[in-house]
């Protein structure tokens, strides 16, 4: 005869609001420490609550950082060389793709071009790092 195990509860942890997208907006800045940059990080936030964080940097124009229905997240670096990785919701697959083109576009910037074997290792640690710091800040809210 088999086992009854009863219903279990669904707890509503930090996973519940993961997996059902209700997780808080959240906009955070990354200090890259050793590159002159920082990266904004823009999770879940409106078109127009982006807007407001990007006009207390001078940044009028976001309509580069639109996201479409499609579209789960953008990267971009402006004029300026701030650096803005636009998520619609959190998912550590997009935000490793949406890091890789913030680390490209940085270490490009300052003369480190990819080249395998060669400079590969300082994009994985910028990657690394930019990762790191999301995940960590978003796991604290």
């Amino acid at each position: 005869m088999g086992c009854y195990l009863p219903p279990r509860k669904f707890l509503r942890s930090k996973n519940y609001f993961r997996v059902n997208n209700l997780m808080p907006k959240l906009n955070i800045i990354i200090p890259l420490v050793i590159y002159p940059f920082d990266v904004m990080v823009s999770i879940g936030q409106t078109d127009k609550e982006l807007s407001l964080e990007l006009l207390k940097y001078g940044i009028e124009d976001i309509s580069e950082l639109i996201l479409s229905e499609t579209t789960r997240g953008r990267t971009i670096m402006f004029e300026g060389n701030q650096t803005v990785i636009r998520l619609k919701t959190f998912d550590v697959a997009v935000l490793c793709h949406e890091c890789f083109h913030a680390v490209v576009f940085i270490l490009s910037k300052v003369g480190i071009p990819l080249e395998v074997m060669k400079s590969d290792e300082a994009y994985a640690y910028l990657l690394e790092y930019l990762v790191g710091e999301v995940t960590k800040r978003v796991k604290n809210k």
